[in-house]
């Protein structure tokens, strides 16, 4: 009885081509979860009032995997022609080119803690740091939901003429508001809203 042997390039670009789908689903949800915990690993201190990732983070990480799948992509069509070395050499350079998307993804975040709001900002070389009385002004972002009255969207930290940063309200946020207020208040800080706009 004669038993036909898989062949071993087939069985090779099989295997490398299911990791390919893996990588593609993954690239979706994956990086919501290992931002928020190699960050957690790497930035946690007892400090921090609250400490979050902006969606930058997620996409630069996204964008990371997604280098890695296309050199997976390149290798496999190509390895299909050809066996000569300079295919493993280009997938390789592709690879190594998503490290920066990594880096950058990992070192992307904002946080409060009681000297006022520290942020780095995606390819930022370091981390800006503004103290309580730095910022001219703060708003209060409301969104009107029909049926449902309003829901605080964001607040709006104002520095100067040009520069403001926009930080989006969660459940995170909203455990720290409070304090978050006191500071600016007590920093003389103007806090405003919109919710005088829903009714004119």
């Amino acid at each position: 009885m004669l038993v036909s042997k898989k062949d071993p390039a087939q069985e090779s670009g099989t295997f490398l081509f299911a990791w390919i789908v893996i990588m593609l689903i993954s690239s979706l949800m994956l990086p919501i979860v290992l931002v928020y915990f190699i960050q957690d690993a790497i930035h946690f201190s007892k400090l921090h009032w609250l400490f979050k990732a902006p969606p930058s983070a997620y996409i630069a990480f996204m964008c990371g995997m997604l280098m890695i799948t296309a050199g997976m992509i390149v290798y496999l069509i190509i390895k299909v022609k050809t066996d000569k070395k300079p295919v493993f050499l280009v997938s390789l350079i592709i690879i190594l080119l998503s490290s920066p998307l990594f880096y950058t993804s990992l070192n992307t975040y904002y946080y409060f803690d009681q000297e006022g709001l520290h942020y780095r900002e995606l390819w930022s070389l370091g981390q800006s740091n503004y103290k309580w009385k730095d910022f001219k002004q703060v708003h209060a972002v409301f969104d009107k939901k029909p049926n449902r009255g309003s829901t605080l969207k964001e607040y709006e930290f104002v520095i100067s003429e040009n520069k403001t940063i926009v930080i989006p309200v969660d459940t995170a946020f909203m455990e720290n508001r409070q304090r978050i207020n006191a500071s600016l208040e007590e920093n003389k800080v103007p806090l405003d809203n919109n919710l005088a706009d829903f009714y004119e």
